[in-house]
């Protein structure tokens, strides 16, 4: 059905009135999937879990500078000087992250994307998200572009540019709404994180498997790694069960249920059974590690 000359001026009035909340200060940005809408009345930590490890959420991505990187609107001018806009403009951010080259690496995987839609979040845990007619909320549609990496010349914030354009500014003008989880606060999410696992050689028959586990873009030590329930041995092919863990910092001992024996293939990996991206408290971890042949 068409509705002829359907504008409402009433319905148009602001109501600007009444008790309203203030806003602290912008943090960084949660990324989802386009497709995904989240029912406000029944989100939990467990479905934001499942988002992540579906490779539907990127996690809280915290930025260390950010601009506001908008475009005027566009108007056209009449020959008695009134104004007509054509294009409302756009809504935009520029950010920095101190992060390093392996971080460069990574966020190059987000250049030229139109794959995700962003929730910006504030201090407090905050997050802003796009108003659907239906009751749900989503991330306002995107396009990211990884801007040139810079080298540190000076004491300036400078390294990895990201920039991301909100694609329909009216929705970001109009339908936005500010939501705050009750089980989690998204400041608190980081973003998935690979993890670097080194099969040390030579590798000989029996139970155990030592590995050097830690961050892939650092030599630090990750945190409750060591859990069972979160590996999984690969041996010619087929899973066998990890029977315990000994850590001492990164490297990491590993006890198979069944013995490995000469020529047999070897890999670890991360994965509890079901997702190869596993939640870890806040943290998100995943990795595989080289295959190495018994001796």
């Amino acid at each position: 059905m068409f509705v002829e000359n359907s504008c409402n001026q009433k319905a148009l009035l602001p109501l600007l009135g009444g008790k309203n909340c203030s806003l602290g200060i912008l943090k960084g940005f949660h990324l989802f999937d386009r497709s995904v809408r989240i029912d406000p009345s029944n989100f939990s930590k467990t479905d934001l879990d499942e988002l992540v490890q579906n490779g539907q959420s990127l996690g809280f991505l915290e930025f260390d500078q950010a601009e506001d990187n908008n475009a005027d609107p566009t108007y056209s001018e009449t020959v008695q000087n009134k104004r007509v806009m054509k294009i409302r403009g756009r809504k935009g951010w520029s950010l920095t992250f101190e992060k390093g080259v392996c971080f460069d690496n990574e966020m190059d995987k987000l250049n030229n994307s139109q794959s995700w839609s962003v929730v910006p979040i504030f201090e407090d845990g905050k997050a802003v998200f796009k108003k659907n007619y239906d009751g749900t909320i989503k991330g306002f549609d995107c396009r990211t572009f990884h801007e040139t990496y810079n080298l540190p010349l000076t004491g300036d914030v400078t390294g990895t540019m990201l920039m991301i354009d909100i694609e329909e500014t009216v929705e970001w003008q109009s339908e936005k709404g500010l939501y705050t989880p009750d089980d989690f606060n998204f400041t608190e999410l980081e973003p998935v994180a690979g993890a670097s696992i080194e099969i040390q050689e030579p590798l000989t028959a029996g139970s155990d498997v030592v590995a050097d586990v830690q961050y892939l873009c650092s030599s630090s030590e990750i945190i409750g790694i060591d859990d069972t329930s979160i590996w999984n041995a690969v041996v010619n092919g087929v899973g066998v069960t990890v029977n315990s863990i000994v850590a001492d910092e990164t490297n990491l001992t590993f006890t198979l249920a069944t013995p490995l024996v000469a020529t047999d293939v070897v890999e670890l990996e991360i994965n509890d059974g079901v997702n190869t991206i596993v939640a870890i408290d806040t943290m998100y971890i995943t990795g595989i590690s080289q295959k190495i042949t018994v001796a």
